[in-house]
């Protein structure tokens, strides 16, 4: 495995490391063999600095292949564990594939030298036993390898109950969450009074919400604009909850208190305002004023000619103003300062221009025109004025070159993108704000003046000019928060009364669990200055300073206090389950994902004096992987800056512990190390493939790299090196795009991430990193330009059949232009046409010899949006050229959707005439009009399903319609929609792939939401249609793309994929928007603020808001600067072909001089101005003649800006020579026009339809066809804790797996509860009702799994092999005393349940004393002493195996049965199963193996629970009659039920033993005994009778043909019965019986709502 020297860096274990890991330059290679070498490494700093971890064998003999004594044992494994790490990745696809690449690796490891004929095998050195691979492939597939979000699932699994308001264990189907949104801002509206507050689930005070939310009503223009502006909050919720943390933290550190119940202080917003900018403004302050006292002193000398002329009538001018401004002291508080600046920029440019980001300042030395400045007079002779009068011409042409000179210094010093721009718009929303300087020599204005808009508004509009007030200003955020906040709690009720919640529940509970702010749930019990002191978590989240802080708070209420300091300790525990943290695509984590895994970060259990912490902040090991540059997910709130500020702290984190002593052995100054072990690692064998091996290897434990040399073995700079010191480093050789195009991407992105081109400066703004080639190729890659331009054009023919070409009609659609040319190049690429490409010195096209022919899957196809995407697909299959999109759009407007809507329509409602026109005119039925007409005149038609199938009786149609009748009578809907699929013309209408997918993902979507809705088609139709009215935020058609297709996708979802040939379309319109969706809204939310547009009148301009200016500028400057960094994804996907497509607004032009022209308007805010501007970078720095540059430009200084333009192109000499800088591409192919490519056929609008229409008129040949034979053997998998289960009720069964029931109560209401199915848990209570309340106990469940815990690694093992001939495997001899009594253990095994956790000290004390009274049962028991070595009734043991996987199959034989169609028509196939195997797989809880005499046996052991909850055990009915306790056979009734209850379950178990003896040797062969129980209770050992084991055989193999015949023909088995009335114990046991609404019950009983319900 060959790394260059960046990427063993990567595998540095000894410091925290940050990968800035550049596109293609293989991070998932890194990060898997890192993942690798933490496992196998003794010596790195997870295992040397912090405590040893406390390792549980979490498995029983019987799970891992390798025996203990074949495998290192965990506790002494020296590197960490699978478990101990933490894989995030951004994908599941991503998180799948790093998972199977570090299966593969630790799969190829070998403990001894490696065999010749062992190609892939690498032996290390550091394995011990080959059993160690085996161990570690068992351990990963648990391990936490997945997405963030499963990751803290899986942390707040065990203990939600400790954070859950309303528990809910199931996930909020995505599709739900914008209905949710809607309902809880619909309820927010309905709230009056406290008592509906406290009724719609709200928390928080309903009185201030009530206000809050009637303020923001009238504030914001009505209750319409509020709700779009709250609908907003709620979808950036983690947004609106970071702004409040962030103004929170600046209150404390301010000290300007904000506690929310008021609004905040106005200097916050100051502070906010001078965060940005506080410490750029002297600067900019500073030469402002110089420069303008030098322009002021210009004309102050000549005063007589330039100033009192133009001041008769007034000196309030705007010459006045500057020459105050300038003589003035300059104010020393910076708001102060930005308010003089923005005082200089309001004199010095005209009133239009002031709102601009650049404003014009003084152009040409003096001011605008008079009827540009709105009434406040200039004070100042123009220059005409001027240089008309008599005078020194000389001398006043002087000045005008000094003030010229002067005002474009102070306009250069305004517009400096690095701090002039960013502090001039601050210092305009400063002014907004509070504007407490007036200027000296204005006079009212009605333009200039804007009066404060206070707290009460009138109910009529002003006349004037308005600003927001600061006081309006703050109280408005503060009702937004408080709204959003109320909203949250009706959204969470919401949520709960659908027992699930979604992942920002999830967030917002793992945030609680790991004290980031106070738990919600007790946030109302702890004092309000705890609460206050846990919510300031500050800018470490590592910190546990504000734990500290509200533990001293709470000193004095103990209870309160105990409660914190568990909560505490738990968060220690959680911290010390993981010693390393690998992070993937950390560009792309949002504020409060960084926060929560830096919670895990902090100091764990287990730290002492003995094991003294790190000396860094952080205990584990972390590694964070991304790319600055391809961040582009700020619409799902992930922020560039998160990865920026981790990258500095990693440096930080790493300076502090570069002297850590317990590292000193193996570390070495200036070197990083590569843990792999060369050669024979310093010991026997070798760290080498077989294919590689060589004799002359050197050896030693490990290798060093020098952190001062590139890939290349150059020295780098002191500032590189330093940043690889301390952690930083950077992947920059790139494996994926071809060398000449990789270095002219190189060049392009110099200029788009070019400091000059930032709006403003900020953490958010990526900066370029040069890539050097990796791919071992020849090509060196192309780069082409399509570029539509039209020569002549006229209007489309009024004769619809005359043909025109599409490039020839005036007002084309530029995308359809765009899609022309795609096709057809894409079309020439395909079948290896020679291309032609025009000369404008010839006036001619010149052709081009053919090139290497692709193939369609090569091609990736970028749109910047899928509105047009439609149209691209219908030309590429217009050239015979397949094509799949990602993405479609919405799911219920797309066309192959509105038929099945339709059928979903009739079949809940089948008396609406709209639902049968619609089903009749759509495909699947294709009526004509006649038809249509006839079958709605009739009135009065109950059921239109069979009026349809009876009036197309004698039509092709009339088979399938009254097949679909009967489905629908007897309530298969599901059943109609696969007929509608397999058998009408739907699929025959909508031909294409992706259509087929759509409808599938249609069909997945209503059968998802029959689940939810008891299968109700009313019901369902309805939640469709709520879907319908949420448009893009609603369900969204996707379709995977197909082998040999080409693929069209948006840059987001091509982020991580590759293609040979990248097309990059709509580039002058990718970018150019609104700043955002949400100013369009009237809501901007960014981590920092939260503004909302208020507008209390409809009917007049919007006042002038300070907070939204603020808001509205970083947001646009920071979507430009994420608009660049999606540029940068797009095109870095290439591997050969990158080709741009696109022209500014109109197609291009052919001028007189056979010149392609273009005219560009450039404003920076699209891809295709990002090309053009390095386009003009490459050509400004190139030797040769060229295009790109323009006028004005100068070799050596930076660039200006681009600005309005007309460019003229010779696409021949651009192919002869690109005009690009030396190293790029010096060949670029610009395509203009269709003839490029083939010459092209007029067609007509009719053309396709005459030619469907022709093939329609056709006569249909009906032909015959013999039904094709298709035989199936399916598998069928089952449970071996269901079997009885099954067996008592088949009926339940069918109703589960037939019917498709769920397997729990259907309950109405509140009285809904969350129950388990019984495929969730396997029973471990013998039988105990799951659901029965034991006060001061564990559920039965949870008290069961923790005695099979101590028993799994507790029971003794006296591996005494006695019998000779009969062989054990070693994973039945492993040796062990008993342990089941050990403190240990038993702390092992109760804290091994989360329940345990939730228990009070007097609840854990009961437990845990009644554990070790079972156990001491269980000792002086039969198994006890057999496991002790004693004889037993003949019998001695002479090993076992504890919690014993298996894998059963059986095959049912079921002859060839034909299955029954449901729809009964004409199938093309006839289905015939021969055979249906089920599989049965999980643990048996206890095998023994022993010998009685000589005879030599085998026998499995379930062990059960029942009655070990009893306050006194020896009141259960199962301490009856127990005259012989070490008698194996059954002493009571109760014993003998328990093994009814449970015997297919034990027979089952049995056979899978005794399979496993027939396939051995006869004589080697053990009997197989009837299975037994081990009763907790009373520590009995009991066998089931051999009558019984025989009978229940039987019975087993019974219902498995039953249950296959059923798998086999589920349309051809009859319904079972009713169970009769005396079962109805039974009964009372199944989940169809219980709840609300009785589903199912015995024979005679009546179905449906319960007494219980209808009393109330």
């Amino acid at each position: 495995m060959s790394f260059n020297r960046s990427q063993r860096l990567g595998l540095n274990l000894d410091q925290h490391i940050a990968l800035d890991a550049g596109a293609g330059t293989g991070k998932t290679t890194v990060m898997a063999e890192r993942y690798v070498q933490h496992l196998l490494s003794a010596e790195q700093r997870a295992t040397f600095v912090l405590p040893p971890p406390i390792r549980q064998e979490p498995f029983g003999s019987g799970k891992v292949l390798a025996a203990k004594r074949d495998r290192t044992p965990m506790n002494e494994w020296r590197g960490l564990l699978p478990q101990e790490i933490v894989a995030i990745t951004f994908t599941r696809k991503a998180a799948s594939e790093l998972r199977s690449r570090i299966r593969q690796r630790i799969q190829s490891l070998r403990a001894n030298p490696v065999q010749d004929d062992d190609r892939m095998g690498v032996h290390d050195p550091r394995l011990r036993h080959q059993g160690d691979v085996s161990m570690l492939m068992s351990l990963l597939e648990a391990a936490p390898i997945s997405t963030i979000d499963a990751f803290l699932s899986e942390i707040l699994a065990p203990h939600i109950d400790l954070v859950a308001i309303h528990l809910s264990r199931e996930q909020l189907p995505e599709e739900k969450a914008p209905l949710l949104r809607s309902q809880a801002l619909n309820a927010a509206w309905r709230i009056r009074n406290a008592s509906d507050a406290i009724e719609a689930g709200m928390l928080e005070s309903a009185d201030e919400f009530i206000s809050a939310r009637n303020r923001l009503a009238i504030r914001l223009g009505g209750q319409q604009s509020a709700q779009i502006v709250l609908e907003g909050l709620l979808e950036s919720s983690l947004f609106v909850e970071e702004s409040r943390r962030r103004l929170r933290s600046r209150s404390v550190r301010t000290n300007l208190p904000w506690d929310g119940t008021q609004p905040p202080d106005y200097r916050l917003i100051e502070d906010m305002i001078l965060q940005e900018c506080r410490h750029l403004i002297d600067p900019v302050v500073d030469d402002v004023s110089t420069i303008l006292n030098q322009w002021v002193d210009v004309f102050l000398e000549y005063h007589s000619i330039f100033v009192a002329p133009a001041q008769t009538e007034t000196t309030n001018t705007r010459f006045n103003q500057l020459a105050y401004l300038a003589r003035e002291p300059l104010p020393d508080a910076p708001i102060e300062r930005l308010q003089w600046l923005y005082q200089v920029a309001s004199a010095a440019t005209s009133f239009a221009q002031l709102k601009e980001t650049k404003p014009t300042i003084l152009r040409g030395g003096n001011f605008p025109r008079a009827n540009t400045l709105a009434g406040w007079p200039a004070g100042l002779m123009t220059w005409s004025s001027v240089l008309k009068g008599k005078g020194n011409q000389t001398q006043k042409e002087q000045i005008m070159s000094a003030a010229s000179q002067y005002a474009g210094q102070l306009q250069n010093r305004l517009h400096d993108p690095n701090d002039g721009r960013l502090v001039l718009m601050l210092a305009k929303v400063a002014y907004c704000l509070n504007p407490f300087q007036p200027f000296v020599h204005r006079d009212a204005n009605e333009r200039y003046d804007y009066y404060p808009l206070g707290l009460h508004p009138s109910q009529d509009p002003p006349l004037a000019n308005l600003r927001v007030s600061r006081e309006l200003q703050v109280e408005v955020l503060n009702d937004l928060y408080t709204v959003h906040s109320g909203c949250q709690d009706l959204l969470r009720h919401l949520k709960s009364q659908e027992e699930a919640h979604d992942f920002d529940d999830v967030q917002a509970m793992v945030g609680d669990l790991l004290l980031a702010r106070c738990p919600a749930i007790v946030r109302h019990w702890y004092p309000p200055e705890v609460v206050q002191a846990l919510d300031d978590l500050g800018d470490e989240p590592w910190s546990d300073e504000h734990i500290r802080r509200a533990l001293t708070l709470m000193q004095g209420d103990e209870e309160k206090y105990v409660d914190l300091q568990r909560r505490y300790a738990l968060l220690k525990q959680i911290r010390a389950r993981y010693r390393a943290f690998i992070i993937d695509e950390y560009q792309d984590t949002n504020p409060e994902h960084a926060r929560l895994l830096s919670r895990l970060w902090g100091r764990r259990e287990g730290i002492s004096d003995e094991h003294p912490a790190p000396v860094g902040p952080w205990d584990p090991t972390i590694c964070i992987v991304g790319d600055m540059k391809q961040s582009i997910y700020r619409f799902r709130q992930a922020e560039v800056t998160v990865m920026r500020r981790m990258v500095a702290a990693i440096r930080v984190a790493n300076r502090v512990e570069q002297n850590e002593s317990r590292l000193e052995s193996f570390v070495q100054q200036g070197y990083g190390r590569d843990p792999r072990p060369i050669g024979a690692g310093g010991e026997s064998g070798s760290f080498i493939q077989a294919s590689d091996y060589s004799r002359e290897e050197q050896s030693a434990p490990w290798d060093y790299v020098s952190y001062g040399r590139d890939d290349s073995g150059l020295a780098i700079d002191d500032t590189a090196t330093s940043e690889r010191m301390e952690g930083h480093i950077q992947l920059r050789t790139n494996f994926r795009t071809a060398s000449g195009l990789l270095r002219t991407l190189n060049n392009i992105f110099d200029d788009v991430f070019d400091d000059r081109h930032h709006q403003f400066p900020g953490d958010f703004h990526a900066t370029a990193q040069p890539l050097e080639t990796g791919r071992d190729t020849e090509q060196t890659g192309a780069i082409e330009w399509l570029l539509p331009t039209q020569n002549t054009t006229g209007e489309l023919p009024l004769d619809l059949t005359q043909g025109y070409n599409l490039f020839d009609a005036r007002n084309t659609n530029l995308r359809h232009l765009e899609h022309e040319l795609i096709a057809s190049r894409l079309d020439s690429l395909v079948r290896g046409a020679a291309t032609r490409i025009w000369s404008s010195t010839d006036a001619a096209y010149v052709e081009i010899e053919p090139e290497k022919i692709i193939s369609p899957e090569d091609v990736m196809i970028l749109v910047h949006s899928r509105k047009h995407i439609p149209d691209l697909i219908g030309r590429l299959q217009a050239r015979g050229l397949p094509v799949m999109a990602d993405k479609q759009g919405e799911l219920l407007k797309q066309p192959v959707v509105q038929p099945l809507m339709a059928l979903l329509e009739l079949i809940a409602q089948p008396k609406s005439r709209h639902a049968a026109h619609s089903l009749l005119r759509s495909s699947i039925v294709g009526a004509s009009s006649i038809q249509i007409e006839d079958v709605l005149e009739a009135n009065d038609v109950e059921n239109y399903w069979s009026h349809i199938a009876d009036y197309f009786d004698s039509e092709p149609q009339g088979p399938f319609l009254a097949a679909c009748c009967r489905m629908v009578q007897f309530g298969g809907i599901y059943d109609v929609f696969d007929a509608v699929l397999d058998h009408s013309d739907l699929l025959i209408a909508f031909p294409d792939e992706s259509e087929r997918q759509v409808a599938e993902m249609w069909c997945a979507l209503i059968e998802k939401i029959g689940s939810e809705t008891g299968h109700e088609p009313a019901a369902i139709l309805e939640q469709m249609k709520a879907f319908a009215t949420l448009g893009t935020k609603g369900p969204q058609a996707s379709s995977s793309p197909t082998s040999g297709a080409i693929q069209i996708m948006t840059i987001h979802g091509a982020k991580g994929l590759q293609a040979p040939v990248v097309i990059v379309t709509g580039l002058f319109e990718a970018g150019r928007r609104s700043s955002s969706i949400e100013a369009q809204n009237n809501v901007l939310i960014t981590p920092d603020v939260i503004a909302g547009r208020i507008q209390p009148w409809k009917s007049k301009e919007k006042p002038k808001d300070a907070l939204w200016m603020l808001a509205e500028q970083m947001n646009k400057a920071q979507n430009q600067a994420e608009l660049r960094r999606q540029f940068y994804v797009a095109l870095t996907r290439v591997k050969d072909r990158l080709i741009f497509v696109g022209s500014p607004n109109v197609a291009c032009s052919i001028g007189e001089n056979s010149m392609v022209a273009m005219k560009v308007n450039f404003k920076g805010n699209n891809m295709g101005d990002l090309m053009l501007d390095g386009f003009r970078y490459m050509g400004h720095h190139s030797q040769h003649e060229q295009p790109w540059t323009l006028e004005g430009d100068v070799q050596g200084e930076n660039l200006n800006e681009y600005g309005e333009q007309e460019l003229e192109f010779n696409p021949l000499a651009l192919y002869q020579q690109s005009g690009f800088m030396d190293g790029s591409l010096q060949q670029l192919r610009m395509y203009h026009h269709p003839n490029c490519f083939t010459t092209q056929t007029p067609t007509s609008v009719l053309s396709n339809w005459s030619a469907i229409e022709d093939r329609l008129s056709e006569p249909i040949e009906i032909v015959d066809f013999e039904q094709q034979e298709v035989r199936q053997s399916p598998t069928l998998r089952m449970t071996a804790h269901g079997l009885d289960t099954a067996n008592s009720c088949r009926r339940r069964y069918w109703l589960s797996h037939i019917k498709g029931w769920q397997s729990e109560p259907f309950n109405i209401g509140s009285s809904a509860r969350q129950i388990p199915t019984e495929d969730e848990l396997k029973d471990r209570s013998g039988g105990e009702d799951i659901e029965s309340v034991s006060t001061g106990w564990p559920s039965a469940t949870s008290f069961g799994s923790m005695f099979h815990r101590l028993v799994e690694i507790g029971l003794a093992n006296p591996a005494n092999v006695i019998s000779e001939d009969s062989h054990l495997g070693p994973v039945w001899l492993n040796a062990q005393k008993n342990l089941l009594l050990s403190d240990k253990e038993i702390d092992d095994a109760t804290h091994s349940q989360p329940e345990w956790h939730r228990l009070s000290d007097d609840e854990q004390r009961q437990t845990r004393a009644r554990i070790v009274e079972l156990a001491a049962l269980l000792t002086n028991g039969s198994l006890g002493r057999l496991v002790e070595g004693e004889t037993i009734n003949g019998c001695k043991v002479e090993g076992l195996r504890t919690e014993a996987s298996f894998f059963y199959d059986h095959n049912v034989s079921t002859e060839g049965r034909v299955r029954t169609p449901l729809t009964q028509l004409n199938q093309s196939h006839v289905t015939l199963i021969d055979g249906v195997k089920i599989l049965f797989e999980g643990q048996a809880d206890l095998a023994l193996a022993g010998v009685r005499g000589q005879d030599t046996w085998l026998q499995v052991v379930d062990l059960k629970t029942s009655g070990a909850r009893e306050k006194e055990l020896e009141q259960h009915s199962l301490y009856e009659s127990l005259t012989e306790p070490h008698s194996f056979e059954p002493q009571n009734d109760a014993e003998v039920q328990m093994l009814r209850n449970h015997r297919l379950q034990l027979t089952l178990y049995s056979l899978v033993l005794r399979r496993q003896e027939e396939q051995k040797s006869v004589h080697q062969q053990r009997e197989v005994r009837p299975p037994a129980l081990l009763i907790a209770s009373t520590g009995r050992f009991v066998q089931m009778p051999q009558k019984m084991y025989e009978d229940a055989e039987k019975e087993l193999l019974n219902l498995l043909d039953w249950v296959a015949i059923l798998a086999a023909d589920p349309n051809g088995v009859d319904e079972p019965k009713r169970l009769p009335l005396e079962s109805v114990d039974t009964c009372k046991k199944c989940p169809f019986f219980k709840g609300d609404v009785r589903m199912c019950a015995p024979q005679g009983m009546d179905l449906g709502i319960t007494s219980a319900l209808s009393s109330q």
